[in-house]
């Protein structure tokens, strides 16, 4: 992706604003976990995001906006994040929050694999050593038998994975089809209606003074990160951005030890930098091939 405004350290302030939203955004959604309803949070989410995108966008294109060459497409994306996300506020109401972003952080390289594995793309032999690794360090982080997280709930963080996974393979084909701005509404106004509805069908629940800040909370850094992301991209280069977008390892931890009292482990600490090393050493070699 081309900088339309390059300042790359502007770029890089604004990765690192990104990756702390959305550490943000997981810390308070835990908080909010035994408060609100999945439903809830994620109608917040999806509302305050297609305001935002109705606000920026529709000025500028019009009713052109909602037009979409591949409507199916469109669809199946907007399900693709819809699942995405409902695992994760899942995940996130039974698994600490370092561990949530160690294995949601694995995104990159489970679609070099699914690409390898169905689209017949070439793999070289690095790129599944760091794969390999990358898992490795997400065993050093979950350590399975080794604290609370065992049995079923591995499967919310996994499922993560896989939508997310999805999500982004139909990303790259939506983005040949249409405009971002079209992509990004199509996408979070499916969300809104679909998250509305489970609210009005049993998904609502009074809450506290308390409980509302951190549902407003949740909305704010959640759009606070996306706008973050589509500034970090403009002002600075993908290969420059994306290595900082592991640094949400380190502000997921840190979030959560300070807020939850989830302190990592060293054996975590490891792990979280063996995934960075295999993430960004994978793009690496993803952008030489």
């Amino acid at each position: 992706m081309t900088p339309t405004n390059p300042r790359p350290s502007v770029g890089m302030a604004f990765a690192l604003a990104t990756t702390a939203s959305f550490a943000a955004l997981d810390t308070l959604t835990q908080l909010l976990a035994s408060s609100a309803t999945v439903a809830m949070m994620l109608f917040a989410r999806y509302l305050v995001q297609s305001l935002l995108h109705l606000a920026t966008d529709l000025p500028q294109r019009g009713l052109s906006l909602f037009r979409a060459r591949r409507p199916g497409l469109q669809v199946g994306r907007a399900l693709a994040l819809a699942l995405t996300n409902l695992f994760a506020v899942m995940s996130l109401q039974h698994i600490p929050v370092g561990q949530f972003t160690a294995i949601v952080m694995l995104t990159p390289m489970a679609m070099t694999l699914v690409a390898a594995l169905f689209w017949r793309e070439q793999v070289p032999g690095l790129g599944w050593v760091l794969m390999a690794s990358g898992f490795a360090g997400v065993l050093l982080v979950v350590r399975p038998g080794q604290g609370a997280t065992l049995g079923w709930t591995l499967l919310l963080p996994l499922g993560t994975l896989a939508a997310g996974t999805v999500f982004q393979l139909l990303t790259a084909r939506a983005a040949a089809t249409d405009a971002p701005g079209t992509t990004n509404l199509w996408t979070a106004g499916i969300g809104t209606v679909l998250s509305g509805l489970a609210v009005l069908h049993g998904g609502w629940q009074p809450l506290s003074p308390g409980a509302w800040a951190l549902l407003a909370g949740v909305a704010l850094f959640n759009a606070t990160g996306q706008v973050c992301l589509l500034q970090a991209y403009r002002h600075a280069r993908a290969a420059t951005v994306a290595p900082l977008l592991y640094t949400q390892l380190v502000f997921a931890a840190l979030a959560g030890w300070w807020w939850l009292g989830q302190a990592p482990a060293a054996l975590a600490w490891l792990g979280m930098a063996l995934i960075a090393f295999s993430g960004i050493a994978s793009g690496h070699l993803s952008r030489r091939a």
